[in-house]
Protein backbone atom coordinates (compact mmCIF):
# COMPACT_ATOMS: atom_id res chain seq x y z
CA UNK A 1 0.00 0.00 0.00
CA UNK A 2 1.32 3.49 -0.65
CA UNK A 3 0.90 5.42 1.59
CA UNK A 4 2.44 9.30 2.68
CA UNK A 5 1.30 10.50 6.18
CA UNK A 6 -2.06 10.23 5.99
CA UNK A 7 -2.56 10.26 1.91
CA UNK A 8 -2.24 7.27 0.14
CA UNK A 9 -2.57 5.76 -3.44
CA UNK A 10 -6.28 5.62 -4.46
CA UNK A 11 -5.33 2.57 -6.94
CA UNK A 12 -3.40 0.82 -4.41
CA UNK A 13 -6.63 0.94 -2.00
CA UNK A 14 -8.66 0.08 -4.86
CA UNK A 15 -6.53 -3.16 -5.66
CA UNK A 16 -6.71 -4.27 -1.54
CA UNK A 17 -10.26 -3.47 -0.78
CA UNK A 18 -12.12 -3.70 -3.85
CA UNK A 19 -12.61 -7.69 -2.81
CA UNK A 20 -14.73 -7.05 0.05
CA UNK A 21 -17.23 -5.95 -1.59
CA UNK A 22 -17.75 -2.93 1.00
CA UNK A 23 -15.90 -1.80 3.76
CA UNK A 24 -15.85 0.67 6.78
CA UNK A 25 -13.68 3.03 7.98
CA UNK A 26 -12.79 1.75 10.75
CA UNK A 27 -11.69 -1.62 8.65
CA UNK A 28 -9.60 0.76 6.84
CA UNK A 29 -7.75 2.08 10.15
CA UNK A 30 -6.87 -1.33 11.52
CA UNK A 31 -5.06 -2.34 8.62
CA UNK A 32 -3.98 1.13 7.97
CA UNK A 33 -3.28 2.84 11.40
CA UNK A 34 -2.09 6.52 9.44
CA UNK A 35 -5.57 6.19 6.95
CA UNK A 36 -7.64 9.77 7.67
CA UNK A 37 -11.57 9.50 7.16
CA UNK A 38 -10.81 12.54 4.57
CA UNK A 39 -9.19 11.03 1.93
CA UNK A 40 -12.39 9.11 2.06
CA UNK A 41 -14.89 11.80 1.44
CA UNK A 42 -12.27 13.35 -1.25
CA UNK A 43 -12.82 10.22 -3.37
CA UNK A 44 -16.19 10.14 -2.63
CA UNK A 45 -16.39 13.53 -3.64
CA UNK A 46 -14.87 12.26 -7.15
CA UNK A 47 -17.01 9.48 -7.53
CA UNK A 48 -14.15 7.03 -6.57
CA UNK A 49 -16.50 5.52 -3.89
CA UNK A 50 -20.45 5.48 -2.93
CA UNK A 51 -21.50 6.22 0.76
CA UNK A 52 -23.75 2.98 2.02
CA UNK A 53 -24.63 4.61 5.46
CA UNK A 54 -22.31 6.57 7.91
CA UNK A 55 -18.72 5.34 8.04
CA UNK A 56 -19.45 2.35 5.53
CA UNK A 57 -18.72 2.70 2.14
CA UNK A 58 -18.34 0.78 -1.64
CA UNK A 59 -16.94 0.88 -4.86
CA UNK A 60 -19.66 2.19 -7.24
CA UNK A 61 -19.00 -0.66 -9.87
CA UNK A 62 -20.13 -3.02 -7.61
CA UNK A 63 -22.99 -1.19 -7.16
CA UNK A 64 -24.93 -3.10 -10.09
CA UNK A 65 -24.78 -6.35 -8.67
CA UNK A 66 -27.78 -8.11 -6.83
CA UNK A 67 -25.79 -10.45 -5.01
CA UNK A 68 -23.49 -7.39 -3.57
CA UNK A 69 -26.78 -5.66 -2.57
CA UNK A 70 -27.81 -8.87 -0.67
CA UNK A 71 -23.94 -8.69 0.76
CA UNK A 72 -24.18 -5.18 2.03
CA UNK A 73 -27.79 -6.10 3.45
CA UNK A 74 -26.09 -8.10 5.87
CA UNK A 75 -23.19 -6.28 6.50
CA UNK A 76 -25.08 -2.44 6.80
CA UNK A 77 -26.93 -3.36 10.06
CA UNK A 78 -26.07 -6.95 11.98
CA UNK A 79 -26.13 -9.82 12.97
CA UNK A 80 -28.77 -10.02 10.29
CA UNK A 81 -30.17 -12.62 7.53
CA UNK A 82 -32.17 -11.71 4.28
CA UNK A 83 -35.66 -12.74 4.84
CA UNK A 84 -39.34 -12.05 4.86
CA UNK A 85 -40.32 -10.76 1.12
CA UNK A 86 -37.11 -10.41 -0.35
CA UNK A 87 -36.23 -14.56 0.64
CA UNK A 88 -39.22 -15.25 -0.33
CA UNK A 89 -38.71 -13.79 -3.79
CA UNK A 90 -35.07 -15.40 -3.99
CA UNK A 91 -37.33 -18.75 -2.98
CA UNK A 92 -39.74 -18.24 -5.75
CA UNK A 93 -42.40 -18.16 -3.28
CA UNK A 94 -43.78 -14.76 -4.16
CA UNK A 95 -44.29 -13.58 -8.04
CA UNK A 96 -44.05 -9.82 -7.54
CA UNK A 97 -40.08 -8.52 -7.47
CA UNK A 98 -39.06 -7.49 -4.17
CA UNK A 99 -37.11 -4.07 -4.51
CA UNK A 100 -36.94 -3.25 -1.35
CA UNK A 101 -34.20 -5.45 0.77
CA UNK A 102 -35.86 -7.27 3.55
CA UNK A 103 -33.72 -8.49 6.52
CA UNK A 104 -34.20 -9.95 9.97
CA UNK A 105 -31.83 -8.58 12.82
CA UNK A 106 -31.49 -9.29 16.76
CA UNK A 107 -30.74 -5.64 17.23
CA UNK A 108 -33.88 -2.51 17.46
CA UNK A 109 -35.96 -2.51 13.64
CA UNK A 110 -34.35 -0.05 11.92
CA UNK A 111 -34.45 1.48 7.93
CA UNK A 112 -31.52 3.03 5.47
CA UNK A 113 -32.33 4.81 2.74
CA UNK A 114 -29.20 4.71 0.61
CA UNK A 115 -27.89 5.47 -2.78
CA UNK A 116 -28.73 2.20 -3.65
CA UNK A 117 -31.87 1.37 -2.30
CA UNK A 118 -33.80 0.68 0.90
CA UNK A 119 -32.81 -1.46 3.82
CA UNK A 120 -35.00 -2.49 6.06
CA UNK A 121 -34.25 -4.50 9.27
CA UNK A 122 -36.91 -6.22 11.42
CA UNK A 123 -36.14 -7.26 15.09
CA UNK A 124 -36.33 -10.49 15.83
CA UNK A 125 -35.02 -11.66 19.66
CA UNK A 126 -31.41 -13.56 19.99
CA UNK A 127 -32.81 -16.68 20.05
CA UNK A 128 -34.94 -16.84 17.29
CA UNK A 129 -31.38 -15.72 14.75
CA UNK A 130 -31.40 -19.48 12.95
CA UNK A 131 -32.94 -20.97 10.22
CA UNK A 132 -30.51 -19.39 7.27
CA UNK A 133 -28.12 -20.58 5.08
CA UNK A 134 -25.31 -19.20 3.25
CA UNK A 135 -24.89 -18.74 -0.38
CA UNK A 136 -21.26 -18.54 -1.93
CA UNK A 137 -20.84 -15.30 -3.73
CA UNK A 138 -17.33 -14.73 -5.35
CA UNK A 139 -15.18 -15.30 -1.77
CA UNK A 140 -17.93 -13.89 0.20
CA UNK A 141 -20.56 -15.63 2.06
CA UNK A 142 -24.54 -14.41 2.14
CA UNK A 143 -26.85 -15.11 4.98
CA UNK A 144 -30.76 -15.98 3.75
CA UNK A 145 -33.59 -17.45 5.62
CA UNK A 146 -34.63 -20.91 4.79
CA UNK A 147 -38.19 -21.14 3.02
CA UNK A 148 -39.79 -22.18 6.30
CA UNK A 149 -38.16 -19.37 8.22
CA UNK A 150 -38.78 -16.79 5.80
CA UNK A 151 -42.22 -17.83 5.86
CA UNK A 152 -42.01 -17.72 10.11
CA UNK A 153 -40.30 -14.88 10.32
CA UNK A 154 -43.44 -13.15 8.11
CA UNK A 155 -46.17 -14.27 10.27
CA UNK A 156 -44.52 -14.00 13.38
CA UNK A 157 -43.36 -10.08 12.35
CA UNK A 158 -47.17 -9.74 11.03
CA UNK A 159 -49.89 -10.42 13.18
CA UNK A 160 -52.18 -9.67 11.45
CA UNK A 161 -51.59 -12.48 8.96
CA UNK A 162 -53.96 -15.50 9.78
CA UNK A 163 -56.65 -16.49 7.63
CA UNK A 164 -56.48 -18.40 4.17
CA UNK A 165 -57.64 -14.94 2.63
CA UNK A 166 -54.88 -13.19 4.17
CA UNK A 167 -52.39 -16.22 2.70
CA UNK A 168 -53.92 -15.50 -0.95
CA UNK A 169 -53.44 -11.69 -0.64
CA UNK A 170 -49.18 -12.76 -0.62
CA UNK A 171 -49.98 -15.09 -3.60
CA UNK A 172 -47.86 -17.58 -1.96
CA UNK A 173 -46.96 -20.71 -4.82
CA UNK A 174 -48.15 -22.94 -2.59
CA UNK A 175 -46.59 -26.07 -4.84
CA UNK A 176 -43.03 -24.73 -4.81
CA UNK A 177 -43.18 -24.34 -0.77
CA UNK A 178 -44.51 -27.66 -0.59
CA UNK A 179 -41.31 -28.73 -3.31
CA UNK A 180 -38.70 -27.03 -1.16
CA UNK A 181 -39.69 -27.40 2.07
CA UNK A 182 -40.35 -30.02 4.60
CA UNK A 183 -43.70 -29.45 6.57
CA UNK A 184 -42.59 -31.46 9.73
CA UNK A 185 -39.64 -29.23 10.01
CA UNK A 186 -41.82 -26.42 9.50
CA UNK A 187 -44.21 -27.51 12.24
CA UNK A 188 -40.93 -27.81 14.34
CA UNK A 189 -39.71 -24.20 13.78
CA UNK A 190 -42.69 -22.53 14.49
CA UNK A 191 -43.10 -24.07 17.61
CA UNK A 192 -39.23 -23.09 17.93
CA UNK A 193 -40.57 -19.60 18.07
CA UNK A 194 -42.14 -19.82 21.67
CA UNK A 195 -45.39 -18.22 20.72
CA UNK A 196 -48.96 -20.53 20.46
CA UNK A 197 -50.45 -18.08 18.55
CA UNK A 198 -47.93 -18.32 15.51
CA UNK A 199 -47.82 -22.12 16.01
CA UNK A 200 -51.58 -21.92 14.71
CA UNK A 201 -50.99 -19.53 12.24
CA UNK A 202 -48.04 -21.66 10.85
CA UNK A 203 -50.66 -24.83 10.90
CA UNK A 204 -53.62 -22.30 9.34
CA UNK A 205 -50.68 -21.07 6.86
CA UNK A 206 -49.77 -25.01 6.31
CA UNK A 207 -53.50 -26.20 5.50
CA UNK A 208 -53.61 -23.54 3.42
CA UNK A 209 -50.75 -24.15 0.89
CA UNK A 210 -51.79 -28.05 1.03
CA UNK A 211 -55.24 -27.08 -0.22
CA UNK A 212 -53.91 -24.67 -2.37
CA UNK A 213 -51.92 -26.99 -4.00
CA UNK A 214 -54.41 -29.75 -4.58
CA UNK A 215 -56.48 -27.22 -6.33
CA UNK A 216 -54.21 -25.80 -8.74
CA UNK A 217 -52.80 -29.63 -9.35
CA UNK A 218 -55.96 -30.98 -10.28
Amino acid sequence: MYLIGNKMDYYSFRTEFLPLGLFSLAEVVNLHPGFHRNQLDRWEDKGYLRRLRRGVWAFPERLGDERFLWLAANRLYGPSYLSLQKALKFHGLIPEEVFLLTSVCTRKTATFETPVGTFDYRHLKPELFWGYRWLDWEDRRIRIAEPEKAVLDLLYLNPGLCTADDFASLRFDAGTFLKLSDPARFTVWAYAFGSRALARRAAAFLEYVHHDSSLTSA
